[in-house]
């Protein structure tokens, strides 16, 4: 399958998404419409802002590997170098504004849907309070939750919290639900 003159271990890539090698982040629930849910958000540092932007995609299984879906410009015509989702549902990008030296300037921007991010509201208040805090059944409880940072949350709470933590993350997994 590979020439003999190239590492077996090295696998080609399943897209050219973007150019430049700048911020990455993964949608984790809360904030956005639904048709976010599963995309990546990606810089595209091009060097000039009418070239550059942010790329949305999915990535969909193919068998032992994946297929890039639904790729699309979620915002253009700025320099971004970092993107990143808030807790309080916001999406912010960092931008170079123009051109490859360093300026010693820079913009942050807060972008957001007003009929999505209130939905965030919660996620603020929950790791506003401290998880450690929290009993066994109510970080049981949050490893249903639609925003994954509180999911990941909760699993790493219970695992600090002993064999009782331990306990409810296994117990799904041993009745078979």
């Amino acid at each position: 399958c590979f020439p003999e003159d190239h590492a077996a271990h090295i696998l080609p890539p399943l897209a050219n998404i973007a150019n430049g090698p700048s911020g990455l982040a993964y949608y984790p629930g809360t904030g956005l419409p639904a048709k976010y849910d599963g995309h990546f958000l990606l810089c595209d540092f091009k060097g000039a802002s009418t070239a550059s932007g942010i790329w949305s995609f999915k990535m969909q299984p193919k068998g032992a590997s994946f297929d890039l879906v639904e790729k699309e410009q979620f915002i253009w015509n700025t320099l971004v170098t970092d993107v990143d989702f808030g807790y309080d549902g916001h999406v912010y990008f960092s931008d170079w504004i123009e051109g490859w030296g360093m300026t010693g300037k820079g913009r942050v921007y807060r972008l957001s849907d007003p009929a999505t991010v209130k939905a965030a509201d919660e996620v603020k208040a929950i790791f506003a309070a401290d998880f450690t805090k929290r009993s066994v059944n109510e970080l049981k409880g949050q490893l249903a939750h639609r925003d994954m940072r509180v999911r990941q949350e909760a699993q790493f709470t219970l695992v600090e919290k002993g064999a009782d933590g331990q306990r409810a993350l296994t117990e799904p997994a041993a009745s078979g639900k």
